[in-house]
C-alpha cells in the first residue's frame, strides 16, 4: 500500500470511531500485557508473533536484521517501514497523538522525540531486556538505547584524488574545497547540523568560515551529492554515511570513503512505544540487536560501530575518542552554527 494512505487510513478510521471505542486503534488497552522477566517476555512475544518498526536505516540493513532476527525468532513477523529520521518523527507522532496504531519499536538517528515526549515510550530495563547490561556507558536511557553509532565519511571520486583527507581539519584545504560539495547548513537536518558543531567545537569558528568561503557547492541530499561525486561532477563530497554510496561502490563507480580523524558519529537510537500493539515482541527485538547477532547484522559491512561490550564478528567498536553528535544540543545552537558560516 502507498505509504501515504497507510498512514491517513487509520486516522480515518479512528477518528470516526466512538470517544468510547477509540482505543481499538492504539493504546494500552489494545496492547498485550507485557511480561515480567525475559523469560516470560520471550513467551507472550511469541504469542504476539507479530512486530511493526519504522527504521531510519537503509533498507539493505533493515533486510538484514529481520533476517538475523527471525533466524533466532522464526514466529514473530517483522513489519520494517523505512523513513528518514525527520519523517519518522512526523508519522510517529501524528499516529501515536490520535491513538491510531503505530509501531512497536522505532530506530531514528536523533534522541529529540524521545527527550520531547518521553511517555510514548516504554521504561527498559535489564529484567526485560537483559542485554542492556552489555551496552556501553553513557548509551543506555530510561526510555531509549543507543545501538550502534555510525561515523561520518568523507566520498571522494578515486579519479580525480589520489589521496583524501585523513582528517576533517584538513577539509578546509584551499585544494579540496575547490572541487568540493558539502551540506548545506542552512537546511541540515538536526543530525548533519550537530556535525558541524562538533566541527565547531574541535576547530573554531574560523574553520566553518573557511569551509563557506571556500566551498561553492551545497547540497541538500547526500544521495545526488555522492552521485555527482561517482559522475566525476566534483572530486568529493562531506558529510555521509557509508552507506549512501556502498551500491555505488559494488556496482564498481570510481570512489573511495574514508573516516576521517577524529572519528565524528552518530548514534542510531530504538525505543519501544509505550502503546505497542506487540510490546513483548518489541522488547525481543530490542534486546536482539543488542546481542552480538544483532550488533553484527547491523554493522553490515563496516557501515556501523558497535556499541556493546565485548568483541562482534565484522564490527568494529566505537572509538573510545569518538565525538558524539548531540542533535538536541545542536537545535538550541542553530543560530551560533550558522553564523560562524557567514555565508549572507
Amino acid at each position: 500500500m502507498n505509504s501515504a494512505f497507510s498512514t491517513i487510513l487509520p486516522r480515518v478510521a479512528c477518528l470516526a470511531l466512538a470517544a468510547g471505542a477509540l482505543t481499538a486503534c492504539g493504546g494500552q488497552s489494545a496492547a498485550s500485557e507485557l511480561g515480567t522477566d525475559f523469560t516470560d517476555v520471550e513467551q507472550r512475544a511469541a504469542a504476539e508473533g507479530e512486530l511493526v518498526v519504522y527504521s531510519a536505516a537503509t533498507e539493505d540493513v533493515n533486510a538484514a536484521l529481520v533476517e538475523a532476527f527471525n533466524q533466532e525468532y522464526p514466529d514473530i513477523s517483522v513489519t520494517m517501514t523505512r523513513l528518514s529520521t525527520g519523517d519518522l518523527r512526523s508519522r510517529f507522532a501524528s499516529e501515536t497523538s490520535i491513538g491510531a496504531q503505530s509501531a512497536d519499536a522505532v530506530i531514528v538517528t536523533d534522541p529529540l522525540m524521545f527527550n520531547q515526549d518521553p511517555d510514548w515510550f516504554l521504561g527498559l530495563n535489564e529484567d526485560v531486556v537483559p542485554n542492556l547490561a552489555d551496552v556501553r556507558e553513557g548509551f543506555a536511557h530510561d526510555a531509549h538505547v543507543g545501538l550502534v553509532t555510525s561515523p561520518w565519511v568523507l566520498t571522494y571520486n578515486t579519479n580525480k584524488i589520489s589521496s583524501a583527507p585523513q582528517s576533517w581539519k584538513e577539509l578546509e584545504n584551499p585544494e579540496f574545497l575547490k572541487d568540493a560539495t558539502l551540506t548545506d547548513p542552512q537546511v541540515a537536518s538536526d543530525s548533519v547540523l550537530s556535525f558541524y558543531q562538533l566541527l565547531l567545537d574541535e576547530y573554531g569558528a574560523g574553520y566553518l568560515k573557511n569551509l563557506g568561503d571556500g566551498n561553492d557547492d551545497w547540497f541538500d541530499s547526500s544521495v545526488s551529492a555522492i552521485q555527482k561525486v561517482a559522475a566525476g561532477q566534483v572530486a568529493l563530497s562531506a558529510p555521509g554515511a557509508k552507506g549512501h554510496s556502498q551500491t555505488l561502490v559494488n556496482s564498481g563507480a570510481p570512489l573511495g570513503v574514508v573516516i576521517p580523524e577524529p572519528v565524528f558519529a552518530f548514534t542510531n537510537q530504538l525505543g519501544v512505544a509505550a502503546d505497542a500493539t506487540h510490546p513483548n515482541a518489541a522488547l525481543v527485538f530490542t534486546n536482539f540487536m543488542l546481542s552480538a547477532a544483532g550488533q553484527s547484522a547491523f554493522c553490515g559491512d563496516g557501515l556501523y560501530l558497535s556499541l556493546v561490550v565485548g568483541d562482534v564478528e565484522g564490527c568494529s567498536p566505537t572509538p573510545d575518542d569518538a565525538r558524539i553528535a548531540d542533535p538536541l544540543r545542536a537545535v538550541n545552537e542553530r543560530d551560533t552554527i550558522l553564523s560562524a558560516f557567514e555565508l549572507d
